[in-house]
Parts: C-alpha cells; sequence; structure tokens
C-alpha cells in the first residue's frame, strides 16, 4: 500500500481541504462585495449581504469542522471511515442546514445567528492557519487570483444580461 492510501495518512487532517475552503470563502466574500458595490446608489443594505456569505462560509467549513471534531473522539477499526470523509460532511452540512431552515416556519426558531457565527469563526480559523502554514507567494498567487476570479466570475453572471 503507497504511503498516501495509508489510514493512517488520510485519516490526519488536510491541509488540502483547507486550500479548498480559503478559495471558496474568498470566492463568495469578492462576489458579494462586488454584488453590494454595484448596487451603490439604490437600496442597497448590507446585512442580507453580509448573511449569504455567513452562510456560505458555514457550508464551506462545516466539513472541516465536524472532521476536526471526529477525529479527536475517533474509536474502532476504521470501518466506518466514509462517516468521516470530506464528501459525505459536505452532503451532511448541507442537509442540516436545509432542515434548520425548514425548522423556521415551523417553530420559530432560527438558527441561522448560531450557524453564521460558526462559519465566519471557522474560516477565519482556517484562512489564518491556511496563511500560517502555506508559502508568502502560495498564498498572495492564490489570493490575487481569487479576487481576479470573483470580479470576472461577477462580469459573466451580471454584466452580459440580467439573470
Amino acid at each position: 500500500m503507497t504511503k498516501a492510501l495509508e489510514p493512517a495518512t488520510w485519516r490526519e487532517p488536510r491541509r488540502d481541504y483547507d486550500t479548498v475552503v480559503v478559495f471558496c470563502g474568498l470566492q463568495s466574500i469578492g462576489l458579494a462585495a462586488v454584488y453590494w458595490a454595484m448596487r451603490i446608489g439604490f437600496d442597497n443594505p448590507v446585512a442580507p449581504v453580509g448573511k449569504a456569505v455567513a452562510l456560505a462560509l458555514f457550508m464551506f467549513t462545516f466539513p472541516a469542522i465536524s472532521r476536526w471534531f471526529l477525529l479527536r473522539f475517533r474509536e474502532g477499526d476504521g470501518a466506518a471511515d466514509w462517516l468521516r470523509s470530506y464528501p459525505f460532511l459536505w452532503l451532511l452540512g448541507v442537509a442540516l442546514t436545509a432542515a434548520l431552515g425548514r425548522l423556521v416556519s415551523a417553530t420559530g426558531l432560527n438558527a441561522f445567528p448560531v450557524l453564521g457565527t460558526i462559519g465566519v469563526a471557522a474560516f477565519v480559523i482556517i484562512l489564518f492557519s491556511w496563511l500560517r502554514n502555506g508559502s508568502v507567494w502560495r498564498s498572495a498567487a492564490i489570493i490575487v487570483g481569487c479576487s481576479a476570479f470573483s470580479v470576472w466570475a461577477a462580469g459573466v453572471v451580471w454584466g452580459l444580461n440580467y439573470k
């Protein structure tokens, strides 16, 4: 078995997923910033845009947060490692968010303040950890690339025809 496929290796937290979280988070922030900036002069409250970004950050960071907790309390021989996989945890995060959203109308309890706070805090922690563990050039290239890609994506989505 190669080193990359050894169970002890792939069960540990992975830094490559942190790059995915940082990229997705910066894209969300960038798209939200372009959207908000392009609406200056109209009724343009920042709160709905900020809430959308906070929820997106929760969705992106949920697998990393969950995996961190699950790996701290893991037991057994690894037979259920798929339960700790990023794809499963991402789908679980989507299902959890949807279920909590449906409960708002039935119960009146809104979980967004908790989810948004967790998402923003987890993104900040992951971002600073990612910056600390990477080279300056890699970090700068990804941040500049995310900024450029956000502007390009916003232009494609909102620039040609209003969609």
